[in-house]
């Protein structure tokens, strides 16, 4: 006898590509908000942004 497998346990799997309207409503739904830089910064440490992005 096997056990059910949990039907929304697939769904966690599968990637969702999500419209760029929709993220936005999803992060105000939740009080955030996008955040999009408006320029690139002057100075910028690339070590120090490697180091944050890889923890």
């Amino acid at each position: 006898m096997h056990a059910r497998a949990d039907p929304d346990a697939d769904r966690a799997d599968v990637p969702q590509e999500l419209h760029r309207a929709r993220v936005c409503l999803l992060l105000h739904q939740h009080g955030w908000s996008p955040q999009i830089p408006a320029r690139r910064v002057v100075q910028r440490d690339d070590e120090a942004v490697a180091t944050w992005v890889s923890v």
